[in-house]
């Protein structure tokens, strides 16, 4: 549905920025195809390529135009804070707002709007299969009637909508209550939207992570093995965990034997299949 006397390069712009960067990119492409392309003995090819570099370069603008617009519709969103701050926008600022909140909740917005606050149809937002006709009322003084909830029941019948959202900044009458009880048309008043708004400003919830114990064990290697505590290991079993044997060798420095008490002296094997290896002895 596109705006009242809206030329070419306003309908990209209101289009998602990638739709027309990637229509510039397609249309560049396609013209060096044109270049020689005839009709009978007229070359045709040259204009026909021109024409569509011209088109690009319209593409290209209204994509760059698409781009700086949605850097401007967030900074309005994420700058709306509370019932007060939305009463506070002009009509275009609070239309923005609701085409932003709908992108953020995974539509594709198109703006359809007119150039004055009643100019019908502002949005359409599509996602999923649904199609959705929004129409905002910025209107601070009274309240929506019940003639505009027929009007905009209508436009969605002739649309094949899904369903139709009215949004004012405002408040509704009764009778506009109840004629959309039974229809697919959702209402939305000032401080709904502001509320709808802060839920999507929200940052996600993380699932609660179990509390860990603060205590860590660090692994830490054994102190260095004196001499004698290397040497010990060539004494016999029974010799190396005798109570009496580790007892003196805290004491003295150096094993002795359990059973006489002398001091053992470590030596080394010079003769035999063992020579080389060391004991402990007298």
């Amino acid at each position: 549905m596109a705006r009242r006397n809206e030329n070419l390069l306003e309908s990209i712009a209101g289009l998602p920025w990638w739709f027309g960067i990637g229509g510039a990119v397609i249309l560049y492409i396609i013209s060096f195809f044109l270049t020689d392309m005839k009709a009978g003995v007229l070359p045709v090819g040259p204009a026909f390529s021109l024409g569509a570099k011209l088109f690009a370069l319209v593409f290209a603008i209204g994509g760059v135009l698409s781009f700086i617009m949605a850097l401007i519709k967030g900074k309005l969103f994420n700058s709306a804070q509370g019932f007060d701050s939305v009463k506070a926008m002009t009509w275009k600022e609070f239309e923005l707002l609701v085409g932003e909140y709908y992108r953020r909740k995974g539509y594709s917005v198109i703006e359809a709007g007119g150039a004055s606050p009643d100019g019908g149809i502002d949005l359409i937002a599509n996602k999923s299969g649904e199609k959705l006709v929004i129409q905002c009322k910025h209107w601070k003084a009274y309240k929506i009637d019940v003639k505009i909830a027929r009007e905009l029941y209508g436009v969605m019948v002739d649309a094949a909508a899904s369903g139709a959202v009215l949004i004012t900044s405002g408040d509704f009458t009764q009778p506009a209550v109840d004629f959309v009880r039974d229809k697919p048309i959702e209402l939305i008043d000032g401080p709904k939207l502001a509320k709808l708004i802060a839920e999507v400003k929200a940052p996600a919830q993380k699932p609660a992570v179990p509390a860990k114990s603060r205590a860590t064990l660090i692994p830490t290697e054994p102190p260095p093995l004196t001499e004698e505590e290397r040497n010990r290991k060539y004494m016999p079993p029974g010799m190396r965990m005798a109570p009496v044997a580790q007892e003196r060798l805290v004491k003295d420095g150096d094993p002795v034997c359990p059973h006489c008490g002398v001091k053992l002296v470590l030596r080394s094997a010079h003769r035999g299949p063992t020579t080389g290896s060391k004991f402990w002895g007298t």
